[in-house]
C-alpha cells in the first residue's frame, strides 16, 4: 500500500475524530528507562482516546492488555504504538554504538539492528529511539557511548545501516511484524555540547553545521527513517524542539521529510526553562507550529491544545496535520491490521544465532591499543585477574539495557576462565604461580550515558594504583579497559605491556575479549573517537581545522598546550593487529582530474607478519585552499582487508571530486572540490603517505 492510499485512510478516519481525540495522538506518555514506570491512568488514557503512545514498555502481555483496551474499547478503536530506547539490544545485547563503529563495519551494524528489531516487536514495541547519530567531539560527553563518534563520514554510513537494520529492506514504506520504525536523534548537534555537559547549550558556525554534525541526521532521512527526535539544546538561540527553521526549513523542506518528529523527554515543557517561551501554553504553541508531532511526557500538548487550537487556526490546522502524520505512521506499521504481540514469538528470543553475532560485534568491536608482544597469551596459561570490573555482568553490558538481561551475560572474569587457567584477587597477590596480570578498570554503566558528563576523564585513583601495583610485581600486565567513552589513559600507558580497549560489549563481551587474548581472534577494531593525553584536550577531534600558527615542535608562538604533548595519545582510525603491514607509496592515476572524472587511487598493502590478519586501509581527503576553510584531513573512504602472512595486494578506490567538496546550504549538498588537493592513505588519521593532485 503506497503513502497516498495511508493518507486518503487517516483523512477519512480524522473526519470521525473529536479535536482532543486527535490531540490525544500526538501525546505520548511512560517513563524513562531508568525510572520506575508508574501506570496509574493508562487504561483510562487508552480507553477514552488521550494517548497515542505509550514508552518504556516492552512487556508483551501488558502491552496487549492496554491495545486491547484501545483497539476494542475506544470510541474509534485507533491501536496505540508502543516505543522503547533499544540502543543496542533488548534480549540480546550488543556493544554500545560506540564500540560497533570501531568495526568499521556498517553493514554489521545493520545486522544487530535487525535482532534488536526482532526482539522489540515481538514485546510489542514497534518504535525504536535509535539510532543516535550525533557526531560527539568531546568525550566528557557520557552520550558519545550511544554514536558513532567525531565523523561524519562514518557516522553517516552507520545511521543508514542501522535505519536499513530496525526498519527492513522494503522499498514501500511498510513496516513487517518483525521490524520497527527508526527514530534518528537528536535532531540537530546534541553533540556539540559546549563543555561535554548534558542538556548544555550549542555553539556552532554554518560550516561546522553543514559539514560535520548535520550530514548523519541526513543520512538517516534519505535512507528512508520514519521518524526523528528532537535535541534539548538549543541551536542559534532557539531550543531544537520549539526551532522552525530546524525542523520546518531544514528537515522538513530542504530535506522532504514527512513523518513523525518526536520531542524528547518533556523537552517541549522546557522551552520554558530555557528561556524562550513564556509558559508552557506557549512552549506548546511553538512547539506544535515548529513541527513536533508527539510531546513525550512534556503534558504540554494534552493540557493546552484544545483551548490553543479553539482561538488560533493556524494551530488547528497544524494538529491536523500532525494527527496524520502519526495514523500514516500507524497503518504503516501495519498496526490496524496487526495490533497486538504475538506472544508466541517472545519464546523464542534468545537464540544460539543471536549470540554468535553479539559475540561477532564484541570481537570486531575491541581495539588493541598497545602491545609490545605479550598478546596473545598461550591458551590454557595461568594468568591472575583483578579490578572489580572483572566480575561485573551489568557494566559489561553498558548504558541503556534492561536489567532482566543481566543474569545471561558473560563477564570478563567468566570468559577468561574459558580460554585460560585463571584466578581472581582483589589486588596482586602470590604472582610465583603466574604468567602475566590482567587489570580490568574503567568505568561502570552508570558512569557513560544520558546524565553521565564527567570534568575528568582519567581513570580513578583505584584503577591506576592497580595496575601500578601489577607493574611492582614483575610480571607482564594487561590492562583491559571497559568503558562508554575515549578514557586518557596517560597514567598507565607506561606501565602496561598491553593495552585493551574492550568498550562495553554486551551479553557475551567476557567471551569476546577471550576470544582476542588468546589470539583465537587478531583484533581488528579501530578508534572512531579520538583518545586525549589529558582531559583538558577535549574537545579533540582529527578533522580540526587548521590555524594562522599551527603547531610545530620546538617553537613558541604556536596552537599548543605548555603542560601537555601534543596531539591525541590514539588517534582516530587507530588500532593494531596480531600482525604487521606495509603501505606502498599510493599511486593516482591521473595528477590533473578533469571536470568529468573520478579520483582513481591505489596502494600496495603487505602482510609483512607471521600472521593472517586484517588491516583497515583509510583514505583521507583535503583541499589546501577553501573558502571558508576546510578540515586538515576528512575521511573520505575505507577498506577492510584481510591478508594472510606475506600476502600482498593492491587496494583500489573511486573517489568523486563532486562528493568531497565543501556544503554552504543546508540541503547538504556538495559543490565539486577544486584546485590543489592532497589524499592520505594509511592505517589512521596520523599514519598515512600523501599524494597531491589537482581538480578542474
Amino acid at each position: 500500500m503506497k503513502d497516498k492510499e495511508y493518507v486518503r485512510k487517516a483523512r477519512l478516519l480524522m473526519r470521525k475524530m473529536t479535536l482532543e481525540e486527535k490531540i490525544g495522538q500526538l501525546n505520548q506518555v511512560g517513563a524513562s528507562i531508568y525510572g520506575t514506570t508508574n501506570e496509574s491512568g493508562y487504561e483510562e488514557m487508552a480507553k477514552n482516546g488521550k494517548v497515542g503512545s505509550f514508552l518504556s514498555l516492552h512487556d508483551p502481555e501488558r502491552c496487549n492488555k492496554l491495545q486491547r483496551i484501545a483497539v476494542e474499547q475506544s470510541r474509534l478503536g485507533i491501536p496505540l504504538i508502543f516505543a522503547e530506547d533499544v540502543i543496542h539490544g533488548l534480549k540480546t545485547v550488543f556493544p554500545v554504538p560506540l564500540a560497533e563503529s570501531c568495526s568499521f563495519e556498517p553493514e554489521l551494524a545493520s545486522r544487530t539492528a535487525e535482532v534488536a528489531a526482532d526482539e522489540a516487536s515481538a514485546c510489542g514495541v514497534k518504535w525504536v529511539f535509535a539510532p543516535m547519530t550525533d557526531i560527539a567531539r568531546d568525550a566528557r560527553w557520557g552520550r558519545i557511548a550511544e554514536g558513532s563518534g567525531e565523523d561524519p563520514y562514518i557516522g553517516s554510513l552507520f545511521a543508514a545501516a542501522r535505519v536499513k537494520g530496525f526498519q527492513g529492506g522494503g522499498n514501500d514504506g511498510n513496516i513487517d511484524e518483525k521490524h520497527v520504525a527508526a527514530c534518528v536523534k537528536h535532531f540537530a548537534c546534541y553533540g556539540a555540547a559546549e563543555s561535554g555537559k548534558d542538556y548544555n547549550t550549542v555553539q556552532l558556525s554554518d560550516n561546522n553545521l553543514y559539514n560535520a554534525y548535520l550530514p548523519p541526521y541526513k543520512a538517516a532521512v534519505d535512507a528512508g527513517v520514519l521518524t526523528v527526535m528532537t535535541a534539548f539544546n538549543d541551536l542559534n538561540g532557539t531550543p531544537c524542539t520549539v526551532n522552525a527553521p530546524l525542523i520546518e526549513g531544514i528537515l522538513r523542506k530542504s530535506w522532504g521529510f514527512e513523518g513523525v518528529v518526536v520531542s524528547d523527554w518533556a523537552a517541549v515543557a522546557e522551552a520554558e526553562y530555557h528561556g524562550y517561551c513564556a509558559d508552557r501554553k506557549d512552549c506548546a504553541a511553538e512547539a506544535i507550529k515548529a513541527g513536533v508531532t508527539v510531546d513525550m511526557m512534556g503534558h504540554a500538548y494534552d493540557t493546552y491544545l484544545s483551548d490553543l487550537a479553539k482561538k488560533d487556526g493556524k494551530i488547528r490546522r497544524c494538529i491536523d496535520e500532525l494527527c496524520e502524520q502519526v495514523l500514516v505512521l500507524k497503518y504503516r506499521l501495519g498496526l490496524f491490521d496487526r495490533p497486538y504481540a504475538d506472544l508466541s514469538r517472545v519464546k523464542d528470543l534468545y537464540s544460539q544465532e543471536k549470540l554468535d553475532l553479539a559475540a561477532e560485534a564484541a570481537r570486531k568491536s575491541i581495539v588493541l591499543l598497545k602491545n609490545d608482544g605479550i598478546l596473545p597469551l598461550k591458551r590454557g596459561a595461568k594468568v591472575l585477574v583483578t579490578g572489580g570490573l572483572a566480575t561485573d555482568k551489568r557494566s559489561m553490558l553498558g548504558c541503556w539495557c534492561f536489567p532482566e538481561t543481566q543474569e545471561s551475560t558473560v563477564d570478563t572474569l567468566s570468559g577468561i576462565k574459558e580460554k585460560f587457567a585463571a584466578d581472581y584477587a582483589a589486588v596482586p597477590v602470590d604472582i610465583s604461580r603466574y604468567s602475566a596480570i590482567i587489570c580490568v578498570v574503567g568505568e561502570t554503566n552508570r558512569e557513560t550515558g544520558e546524565a553521565a558528563s564527567h570534568a575528568f576523564i582519567g581513570l580513578k585513583e583505584s584503577d591506576v594504583a592497580l595496575v601500578k601495583a601489577a607493574k611492582k610485581t614483575g610480571l607482564p600486565v594487561i590492562a583491559l579497559v571497559l568503558s562508554g567513552r575515549p578514557l586518557a589513559l596517560t597514567e598507565i600507558n607506561d606501565d602496561v605491556n598491553a593495552l585493551v580497549e574492550c568498550w562495553h560489549l554486551g551479553s557475551v563481551g567476557g567471551r569476546a575479549i577471550a576470544d582476542v587474548l588468546c589470539g583465537d581472534f587478531s583484533p581488528e577494531g579501530r578508534l572512531t573517537a579520538s583518545f586525549p593525553r589529558e582531559t583538558g584536550q577535549c574537545p579533540i577531534y582529527y578533522s580540526h581545522f587548521n590555524t594562522g600558527r599551527p603547531y610545530i615542535a620546538g617553537q613558541g608562538c604556536r596552537c599548543k598546550f605548555r603542560d601537555c604533548d601534543e596531539g591525541p595519545l590514539y588517534p582516530f582510525g587507530f588500532g593494531l593487529t596480531y600482525t604487521e603491514f606495509e603501505y606502498s607509496e599510493p599511486t593516482i592515476e591521473n595528477a590533473v582530474i578533469g571536470k568529468n572524472d573520478k579520483i582513481r587511487l591505489s596502494v600496495k598493502l603487505k602482510n609483512t607478519g607471521k600472521v593472517e590478519g586484517t588491516e583497515t586501509v583509510q583514505v583521507y581527503f583535503r583541499q589546501i585552499s577553501s573558502k571558508p576553510i576546510r578540515p586538515m584531513k576528512s575521511l573520505a573512504a575505507f577498506k577492510k582487508v584481510r591478508l594472510a602472512a606475506g600476502e600482498s595486494r593492491t587496494v583500489k578506490f573511486t573517489l568523486d571530486p563532486d562528493d568531497l567538496g565543501i556544503i554552504r546550504t543546508a540541503a547538504l549538498k556538495p559543490e565539486r572540490a577544486k584546485g590543489k588537493c592532497e589524499i592520505f592513505v594509511g592505517a589512521n588519521s596520523e599514519d598515512c603517505k600523501k599524494i597531491e593532485f589537482v581538480t578542474e
